[in-house]
């Protein structure tokens, strides 16, 4: 699973072939299928022949030199409303704190810490009118801040703010800067039958929506029956509730659409602590 969106969002219609990764995917395909295909044609850009001709397409077309069946790649996110809509609003927690406070704040590292469960459930201008809140109660008590003195409040939300001793801050934590910090609900860690709850729910309401999204991806291959036709899926999500296995699993699980020949899921795989590659495993 992963945490955040795929970071290409340029409006409109696009080549995906790089911006969604599909370029990297083809060069693993090559290495462990010994294939040698390039990309022919972004066939769902706009100025593709088969986009002017008005039919739902593929991301790309590509083709090998040694004979090899031509391949048509169908790009899909699988991630539900609402997490979309609270990784949403985590986004502009991150940006507002930061934008509102680190002029005011130059003097050395702050965290503002507030609880997972209370941003859930929100519009996002509920969340940006929460953080006006918070940067003018913070802004209104500066010297508290600046002296190491935490500040906090329950309203609109439970959160604190405080400066960061020395001895508390990571090893490749800056030395100035407005960090946020997102503490989860203790409710799931005491009480097993809760987690257990959220996890199958979760499974449940993403294998709901990989349906629909496998479905919506069949009629694009159409005019493809010749050709091999790949599915490549990217499932985000909350890490702790699901994984790659679960992804795998549920892949497994659902009716696959006759037209789709393969399907494969993209997972992070991690070259540090903070960084990570994107790998695909064949599902199907």
């Amino acid at each position: 699973m992963f945490s955040c969106f795929n970071p290409d969002k340029t409006p409109g219609r696009r080549c995906e072939w790089k911006g969604g990764n599909l370029q990297e995917f083809v060069s693993q395909y090559n290495r462990e299928c010994g294939t040698t295909y390039v990309l022919v044609e972004c066939l769902d850009a706009p100025k593709s022949v088969a986009q002017q001709a008005g039919l739902k397409q593929p991301e790309v077309l590509v083709e090998g030199s040694r004979g090899e069946r031509p391949m048509v790649i169908e790009r899909k996110q699988v991630v539900t409303e609402s997490y979309a809509a609270h990784h949403g609003n985590l986004h502009v927690l991150y940006k507002t704190v930061s934008e509102s406070l680190a002029p005011h704040l130059g003097d050395a590292l702050y965290v503002l810490e507030v609880t997972d469960a209370g941003l859930r459930g929100k519009w996002k201008g509920d969340v940006k009118a929460a953080v006006k809140e918070i940067s003018d109660h913070v802004l209104a008590n500066l010297q508290s801040a600046r002296s190491g003195t935490a500040i906090g409040g329950q309203r609109p939300f439970p959160w604190r703010f405080s400066r960061v001793p020395a001895h508390a801050r990571d090893d490749d934590a800056p030395e100035v800067g407005i960090g946020v910090q997102i503490h989860g609900s203790d409710t799931s860690a005491d009480d097993p039958k809760t987690l257990l709850r959220q996890v199958a729910e979760a499974y449940a309401e993403t294998k709901k929506l990989l349906e629909r999204v496998l479905a919506e991806a069949g009629p694009k291959f159409v005019a493809y029956q010749d050709h091999l036709k790949v599915v490549v899926l990217e499932f985000y999500g909350d890490w702790n509730l699901l994984d790659e296995d679960d992804a795998k699993r549920m892949v497994g699980e659902v009716e696959l659409p006759a037209l789709i020949d393969e399907v494969w899921i993209a997972r992070p795989e991690w070259v540090s602590e903070g960084d990570y590659e994107i790998g695909y495993d064949r599902a199907r």
